[in-house]
C-alpha cells in the first residue's frame, strides 16, 4: 500500500512529464511543465491547469536605470499539497524581452511529521532520471549531495562544475562566465524523523538559462551605452557658451 503512494506521489510532484530522449533535450526541460524562454502569460496559463490552487504570494520589479526598463522581474507563486503543507515555485524574468530566465521550485512531500507521507530518495532520484537524464556533476555536500545536469552555452552536455554553484536556487541578472549555459540542479530533503534516513519529506529544484541572461546583459550593456552617448551630447550642447 505504501509503495503504491509512494508512485503515486511522484507522479503528482513530476506533474506534466515527458518522458524519452526528447524530453531530455535541454530546451524542452520544464518544471511543473514551465519552461525556460516563456512569457508570463505562458507560464501562468501552464501553472493554472496543473495546480489550480496556486496563487501569487509576492511580486518584485527591476529598477529603472540606463538600459534597464522598470519591468518584472520575479513572480512567486505558493500552493498546497494533499496534507495542507505549502509549497512554492519561483520564475525569473528578464527585463527587455520579459521572458523566464529562471525557475526555482520548493515542494513539501507529504506531511511534515507523518514519514508514511514521505518519499524514498531512491524513487526520486530515479524519477528525476526519467524525466531529465543522468546527473553530469553531483556536489560534495549535503545530505543527500545535490545533483545537477550541466549544459554549456551550446547546449551539450558537460561534466563540468555547475555555474549555479553549491545552493540550488534562482539565477541572478549578472554576467557569469561564458561557458554557462542550462542548468538543472536539484536536492531532497532529509525527513525531521532521523530514523527514516533516506525518506524525502521535501525537495528545491532549479532550472537557469546562463546563456540568456549573458545574452541579455549584452544587450542591457549596449542600450546603456547608446543611453549615456546621448546624454553626454545633451549636455555638451546645453553647456556651449554662446559666441
Amino acid at each position: 500500500e505504501r509503495m503504491k503512494f509512494s508512485k503515486l506521489l511522484v507522479a503528482t510532484i513530476l506533474l506534466n512529464t515527458t518522458f524519452g530522449a526528447l524530453a531530455q533535450n535541454a530546451e524542452n526541460f520544464d518544471i511543473l511543465g514551465i519552461k525556460l524562454g516563456m512569457t508570463k502569460e505562458q507560464a501562468e496559463a501552464t501553472l493554472k491547469s496543473q495546480l489550480p490552487n496556486a496563487s501569487i504570494d509576492s511580486t518584485e520589479f527591476y529598477r529603472e536605470s540606463p538600459g534597464i526598463p522598470k519591468s518584472l522581474a520575479k513572480i512567486k507563486y505558493s500552493y498546497t499539497n494533499n496534507e495542507s503543507e505549502t509549497s512554492w515555485i519561483s520564475l525569473g524574468f528578464l527585463p527587455l524581452s520579459g521572458k523566464i530566465f529562471s525557475i526555482s521550485r520548493q515542494e513539501k512531500i507529504g506531511a511534515r511529521y507523518k514519514p508514511e507521507t514521505w518519499t524514498a530518495f531512491d524513487n526520486l532520484q530515479a524519477a528525476f532520471e526519467k524525466k531529465y537524464g543522468a546527473p553530469t556533476f553531483t556536489s560534495k555536500f549535503g545530505t543527500p549531495p545535490a545533483s545537477y545536469i550541466v549544459f554549456d552555452k551550446n547546449m551539450k552536455r558537460t561534466k563540468t562544475e555547475p555555474c549555479m554553484g553549491v545552493v540550488i536556487g534562482s539565477a541572478l541578472l549578472r554576467q557569469t562566465d561564458d561557458r554557462c549555459g542550462i542548468e538543472l540542479g536539484y536536492q531532497w530533503r532529509q525527513g525531521e524523523d532521523r530514523k527514516f534516513i533516506g525518506l524525502a519529506s521535501g525537495l528545491e529544484v532549479a532550472l537557469n538559462n546562463y546563456a540568456m541572461i549573458n545574452s541579455e546583459i549584452k544587450l542591457i550593456n549596449l542600450k546603456a551605452a547608446e543611453i549615456q552617448k546621448q546624454q553626454r551630447e545633451q549636455g555638451s550642447r546645453n553647456n556651449s557658451p554662446k559666441l
